[in-house]
């Protein structure tokens, strides 16, 4: 089964191809968001001195870093609400304490808690604050840990009657084994299709309900093949990559460390 690509992953290919120098990659169903990436990193690259986010806070979040790293310097252009988006406690000083349950919508490239991860990724999924009792870190949790479990539990977000019933969905909640027909095809992939060549001006509210479902079946399955949150930072790597638990963490064995062990008895 292969889900369609979601925008995150999209922010990524976008600038992983113009810092390459390669064709940048055809986003099938192009966001505001996606379009302020392609926009601002063009002006970065070309030395342009205002660099234009408009609403995207995931634009900024990428970039920020990245222009640190390649010495680029310029203003970050916001419209909206974004410039309203929180950047205290960061003012310089050597240590920062911040509290687990601060908003991870910061005008940086910080990383935050794991527990404000969590919220933030029930918030997508489940539309809720706690699902069957759980609280999202137990959530997080329990998903890594048991994903085949999960995946016949109804904790997706299905919140149009319409779409529930075209597709044979719950609501308010449906599960991920239900989002495949009984041969393993995914059930938006057609529709998505057709709203991936719409001009997104065009995009009715019906196509944004499927494409905002089609986004939370994403955060799902990249959860369950635990492909999201990378956690495991690699000894000496001059890429400074962190690893997620689904990565292959071969490069792991044989270090002198806990996961090296671990890794080391799971590939016997």
């Amino acid at each position: 089964m292969t889900v369609p690509s979601s925008k995150s992953i999209a922010h990524r290919e976008i600038i992983a191809a113009a810092l390459s120098a390669v064709e940048g990659p055809a986003v099938r169903g192009e966001s505001k968001d996606t379009l302020a990436t392609r926009a601002c990193l063009k002006a970065m690259m070309a030395g342009e001195p205002v660099w234009p986010c408009g609403e995207s806070g995931s634009t900024i979040r990428f970039l920020t870093p990245i222009a640190g790293v390649m010495g680029w310097r310029g203003e970050f252009r916001c419209e909206g609400r974004l410039a309203e988006r929180p950047h205290l406690p960061f003012e310089k000083k050597d240590r920062y304490v911040i509290s687990g349950g601060v908003s991870s919508q910061f005008v940086s490239g910080l990383m935050m808690p794991v527990n404000t991860f969590s919220s933030e990724i029930m918030h997508k999924i489940c539309k809720e604050d706690e699902i069957i009792g759980l609280d999202p870190d137990r959530f997080l949790l329990s998903l890594m840990a048991d994903p085949g479990l999960w995946s016949g539990i109804p904790c997706i977000s299905v919140r149009n009657d319409e779409l529930a019933g075209l597709y044979g969905l719950d609501v308010p909640y449906s599960s991920y084994q239900q989002m495949f027909d009984t041969s393993g095809n995914y059930k938006l992939r057609n529709e998505l299709e057709v709203i991936y060549r719409k001009d997104p001006s065009e995009r009715t509210k019906r196509d944004k309900d499927v494409l905002k479902l089609d986004e939370r079946v994403n955060i799902f399955n990249m959860l369950a093949s635990r492909r999201l949150l990378r956690i495991f930072p690699l000894p000496e790597d001059t890429a400074c990559r962190w690893y997620a638990p689904g990565d292959d963490l071969g490069a792991f064995v044989g270090k002198d460390s806990m996961l090296g062990n671990i890794v080391k008895i799971d590939h016997g």
